[in-house]
């Protein structure tokens, strides 16, 4: 029979076998706008997320461009005088088709088919982060200019407008907006998207570069959950 001792126990060990494991495995990106504080610069944009779920090594080097196996992100707000016109939008990035499969890795960076390589999602980690306790975003080496991550999730053709840009800088502030997205008539203003950054949303950003964990390890989160439900079998069993 089971006790709860043991169950947290299993759980201890199963964790330090994930860190242990999470430099040779996948890792997962995750910030939203619970992480920041926020200053409206243009339009009032309050409400993001975004989840990008990695396949490369987590482990010290750069990032340009990774192996991406699902992104997730979403963006919304009400706006001022626009381009688009729009009083207010909610943009959401899982699909291409509201009933296909979800977005993949390719699919995401082919959409900003004139990018430079390297340059859609970058950031580098420093060969001295401890990833024992996930990635803060003080572990991130300075790409230039102060910039510490970088995800330019500009779209070429599509018709839409909000798709976003967010960079953060190693003093602890950063920015959300529009990036320059082109291309693709747009279904509700029935104009060609060109925009330059900023031309629909600006928000500016601060947290705490030691303390917001901007990545961990795969492994770590595929075995507590797995050992959490567990753990509740267990306790049901008992009952």
């Amino acid at each position: 029979m089971a006790t709860t001792r043991s169950i947290t126990l299993l759980v201890a060990c199963a964790w330090l076998f994930a860190v242990s494991t999470s430099t040779v495995g996948a890792f997962t990106l995750m910030l939203s706008s619970n992480d920041f504080g926020k200053t409206n610069v243009f339009s009032t944009v309050n409400t993001f997320a975004f989840e990008i779920d990695i396949a490369d090594p987590f482990q010290a080097g750069l990032f340009a461009d990774p192996t991406i196996t699902n992104i997730q992100y979403s963006v919304s707000g009400s706006l001022d005088p626009t381009p688009s016109g729009f009083p207010a939008f909610g943009f959401q990035l899982d699909h291409i088709f509201p009933s296909s499969p979800p977005i993949t890795g390719a699919q995401f960076y082919g959409l900003n088919a004139s990018a430079v390589a390297g340059q859609t999602l970058r950031f580098e980690i420093s060969a001295s982060a401890d990833l024992s306790n996930g990635l803060q975003i003080d572990e991130l080496m300075d790409l230039g200019g102060g910039v510490v991550f970088r995800l330019n999730a500009r779209e070429e053709g599509t018709g839409r407008y909000h798709p976003a840009i967010i960079e953060l800088m190693s003093d602890g502030t950063g920015r959300i907006q529009n990036s320059n997205n082109q291309g693709g008539v747009n279904p509700a203003t029935m104009q060609v998207v060109n925009l330059d950054f900023g031309d629909e949303y600006i928000t500016d950003l601060t947290f705490n570069p030691a303390t917001f964990t901007i990545g961990v390890p795969e492994p770590a989160r595929g075995v507590l959950l797995s050992l959490a439900l567990a753990a509740t079998a267990l306790r049901r069993r008992r009952a």
